[in-house]
Protein backbone atom coordinates (compact mmCIF):
# COMPACT_ATOMS: atom_id res chain seq x y z
CA UNK A 1 0.00 0.00 0.00
CA UNK A 2 1.40 3.38 -0.78
CA UNK A 3 1.74 6.28 1.44
CA UNK A 4 -0.58 8.27 -0.13
CA UNK A 5 -3.51 4.78 0.17
CA UNK A 6 -2.49 4.67 3.51
CA UNK A 7 -3.15 8.35 4.15
CA UNK A 8 -6.74 8.17 2.30
CA UNK A 9 -7.51 4.69 4.61
CA UNK A 10 -6.24 6.87 7.98
CA UNK A 11 -8.07 9.77 7.48
CA UNK A 12 -11.25 7.76 6.81
CA UNK A 13 -11.75 5.99 9.62
CA UNK A 14 -10.51 8.37 12.29
CA UNK A 15 -13.94 10.39 10.47
CA UNK A 16 -16.00 7.19 11.14
CA UNK A 17 -14.62 6.92 14.85
CA UNK A 18 -15.23 10.44 15.56
CA UNK A 19 -18.72 10.59 13.80
CA UNK A 20 -19.84 7.15 15.28
CA UNK A 21 -23.41 7.08 15.84
CA UNK A 22 -23.94 7.07 19.79
CA UNK A 23 -20.70 9.34 20.49
CA UNK A 24 -22.46 12.53 19.69
CA UNK A 25 -22.69 13.87 23.41
CA UNK A 26 -23.38 18.02 22.72
CA UNK A 27 -22.28 20.24 25.65
CA UNK A 28 -26.13 21.04 27.63
CA UNK A 29 -26.29 23.36 30.76
CA UNK A 30 -27.58 20.72 32.40
CA UNK A 31 -28.79 22.75 35.99
CA UNK A 32 -31.37 21.28 36.84
CA UNK A 33 -31.55 18.31 34.55
CA UNK A 34 -32.79 14.89 35.32
CA UNK A 35 -29.55 13.02 34.50
CA UNK A 36 -31.03 9.72 33.50
CA UNK A 37 -33.81 11.16 31.85
CA UNK A 38 -31.37 13.09 29.62
CA UNK A 39 -29.00 9.66 29.29
CA UNK A 40 -32.49 8.64 27.75
CA UNK A 41 -33.08 11.07 25.29
CA UNK A 42 -29.89 11.49 24.36
CA UNK A 43 -29.44 7.56 23.44
CA UNK A 44 -33.33 8.46 21.34
CA UNK A 45 -31.47 11.13 19.35
CA UNK A 46 -28.58 9.23 18.36
CA UNK A 47 -30.64 6.66 17.15
CA UNK A 48 -32.06 9.48 14.70
CA UNK A 49 -28.78 10.60 13.83
CA UNK A 50 -28.07 7.07 12.70
CA UNK A 51 -30.53 7.29 9.95
CA UNK A 52 -28.60 9.88 8.80
CA UNK A 53 -25.81 9.25 6.20
CA UNK A 54 -22.67 9.40 8.39
CA UNK A 55 -18.84 10.91 8.03
CA UNK A 56 -18.24 7.03 7.16
CA UNK A 57 -20.25 6.90 4.16
CA UNK A 58 -20.33 10.65 3.27
CA UNK A 59 -16.20 10.28 3.18
CA UNK A 60 -16.20 7.56 0.67
CA UNK A 61 -18.83 8.96 -1.75
CA UNK A 62 -16.65 11.90 -1.84
CA UNK A 63 -13.58 10.16 -2.17
CA UNK A 64 -15.33 8.74 -5.11
CA UNK A 65 -16.64 11.80 -6.57
CA UNK A 66 -13.47 13.37 -6.30
CA UNK A 67 -11.69 10.58 -7.62
CA UNK A 68 -13.40 10.83 -10.66
CA UNK A 69 -14.16 14.34 -11.18
CA UNK A 70 -10.44 15.14 -11.06
CA UNK A 71 -9.85 11.73 -13.33
CA UNK A 72 -11.79 12.70 -15.41
CA UNK A 73 -10.39 16.66 -15.52
CA UNK A 74 -7.06 15.72 -16.04
CA UNK A 75 -7.83 12.87 -19.49
CA UNK A 76 -9.72 16.41 -20.93
CA UNK A 77 -6.99 18.36 -21.03
CA UNK A 78 -4.75 15.96 -22.40
CA UNK A 79 -2.57 14.98 -19.69
CA UNK A 80 -3.02 11.52 -18.98
CA UNK A 81 0.15 11.47 -16.88
CA UNK A 82 -1.42 13.51 -14.48
CA UNK A 83 -4.84 11.24 -14.14
CA UNK A 84 -3.93 9.05 -11.26
CA UNK A 85 -2.13 11.55 -9.36
CA UNK A 86 -5.38 13.80 -9.88
CA UNK A 87 -7.71 11.74 -8.87
CA UNK A 88 -5.52 10.38 -5.71
CA UNK A 89 -5.47 13.81 -4.60
CA UNK A 90 -9.18 14.59 -5.45
CA UNK A 91 -10.19 11.26 -3.53
CA UNK A 92 -8.60 12.71 -0.35
CA UNK A 93 -9.88 16.36 -0.56
CA UNK A 94 -13.35 13.75 -1.65
CA UNK A 95 -13.26 12.31 1.76
CA UNK A 96 -11.87 14.67 3.90
CA UNK A 97 -14.91 16.91 2.88
CA UNK A 98 -17.52 14.44 2.58
CA UNK A 99 -16.78 13.14 6.21
CA UNK A 100 -16.41 16.62 7.73
CA UNK A 101 -20.17 17.11 5.98
CA UNK A 102 -21.57 13.58 7.61
CA UNK A 103 -20.04 14.72 11.41
CA UNK A 104 -21.84 17.69 11.41
CA UNK A 105 -25.46 16.43 9.96
CA UNK A 106 -25.28 13.86 12.68
CA UNK A 107 -24.04 16.41 15.38
CA UNK A 108 -27.10 19.06 14.37
CA UNK A 109 -29.62 16.31 14.93
CA UNK A 110 -28.54 15.25 18.00
CA UNK A 111 -28.57 19.00 19.35
CA UNK A 112 -31.78 20.11 17.31
CA UNK A 113 -33.71 16.54 19.08
CA UNK A 114 -32.27 17.64 22.02
CA UNK A 115 -33.31 21.08 21.59
CA UNK A 116 -36.68 20.25 21.08
CA UNK A 117 -36.85 18.17 24.47
CA UNK A 118 -36.37 21.41 26.31
CA UNK A 119 -32.52 20.69 26.54
CA UNK A 120 -30.43 24.18 26.63
CA UNK A 121 -27.89 23.14 23.80
CA UNK A 122 -24.70 25.04 24.05
CA UNK A 123 -22.39 23.01 21.80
Amino acid sequence: MTMKRALIVAVVMFLTACAAPGNIRPLIDSHGVDLSRYEADLAQCNQYAAQVLGAGERAVIGALVGAGLSALLSGMTGNRNMAGPAARGGALLGAIGGGADGAQSQHQVVTRCLAGRGYRVLQ
